[in-house]
């Protein structure tokens, strides 16, 4: 890859690199080299309300997806401007895949209009950005390097009003090489 970015050939090396995080994650659930993102202890929390659960739970709802409980999903109530939370990672990991979006969680939910950006902050820098989300069940996946990174940090980011923003990273999961 790096030789590709030599040559300036960044289409080439943007596309191994996708291959290469792909055969990471799919061996590392092989091997059983995972780890939920949710065994470890949130910090520096920034959320609207106590709106905020590491259990894949919305008020005592359970998030499902395509009928399957997720039980590791980390919910967040988008509010205007940005909410977050860290974990910290201590450089252990080589990889964190999730899935983000707006889920829908009741026959009842609004539909959901401004659009969210997700964002992975890996020590401060961002590492990893979703397409704006403006639909409920427009979910997207991240798989993001996080080799060497101390403290990792999932955001999200409202524009506008947050009306049914319920917002979940789904099942993020840690890997090690």
């Amino acid at each position: 890859m790096k030789e590709l970015v030599r040559l300036k050939k960044d289409d080439l090396a943007g596309a191994a690199e996708r291959e290469r995080l792909a055969v990471m994650f799919a061996s590392a659930g092989l091997l059983g080299r995972t780890t939920p993102l949710t065994s470890l202890k949130a910090t520096d929390l920034k959320v609207w309300r106590p709106e905020f659960s590491t259990n894949g739970m919305n008020g005592g709802v359970v998030l499902k997806i395509r009928d399957e409980p997720t039980p590791n999903a980390i919910y967040m109530h988008a509010v205007t401007g940005t909410v977050q939370a860290s974990f910290t990672l201590a450089g252990k990991w080589s990889g964190l895949r999730t899935g983000v979006g707006v889920p829908r969680i009741t026959v009842d939910q609004g539909a959901h209009v401004t659009p969210l950006t997700f964002e992975v902050l890996g020590d401060g820098k961002s590492l990893w950005k979703s397409k704006p989300v403006t639909a409920i069940d427009a979910l997207q996946v991240g798989e993001i390097r996080v080799e060497k990174v101390k403290v990792i940090t999932l955001q999200i980011h409202c524009p506008g009003r947050n009306n049914s923003a319920w917002s979940y990273f789904i099942d993020p999961v840690l890997v090690a090489e």
